[in-house]
């Protein structure tokens, strides 16, 4: 029977993915671990010169009870941010559409938040939106939950 995790802890790795770590929870115990993407993706193109991580990798991809959790790539930062935009009326709406829309579309966001004084109300919005991909990415993986 799986243990339950917390729910604020599986929205805490989400956010702190980033390009070069896997993140990799076990659906009996709850237990979380981190491989480098280099280090998963030798393991798989079967690459003979491997990092100390491949034992940890290598486990992953042959236990039945590790499964990834979503990526950076899975979870769009752009479209939570142009979601939020859409959520606002105008002319709060155009800016925050032209900001995610231009050049530097995350750095001009957030400095567009700021000056309109909406930093907290996107990191609500943001925080539900990521909430919304753990419970998602959890009920797929069958992986009971306490919210906290």
């Amino acid at each position: 029977m799986a243990i339950p995790v917390k729910l604020s802890d599986i929205v805490d790795e989400l956010d702190m993915q980033s390009d070069e770590v896997c993140c990799f929870i076990n659906r009996m115990t709850g237990e979380i671990a981190h491989v480098g993407h280099d280090d998963f993706d030798d393991l798989v193109r079967d690459e003979v010169d491997l990092p100390a991580d491949t034992d940890l990798a290598m486990h992953l991809e042959e236990s039945d009870d590790w499964h990834s959790l979503p990526t950076k790539f899975d979870i769009h930062d752009w479209d939570i941010m142009h979601g939020f935009s859409m959520n606002q009326d105008d002319p709060i709406q155009s800016e925050l559409l032209e900001a995610v829309h231009g050049v530097e579309a995350f750095r001009m966001f957030r400095s567009t938040l700021d000056r309109l004084g909406l930093t907290d109300g996107w990191h609500q919005y943001r925080n539900s939106a990521y909430t919304k991909i753990a419970t998602d990415a959890l009920d797929e993986l069958g992986i009971p939950y306490e919210v906290d």
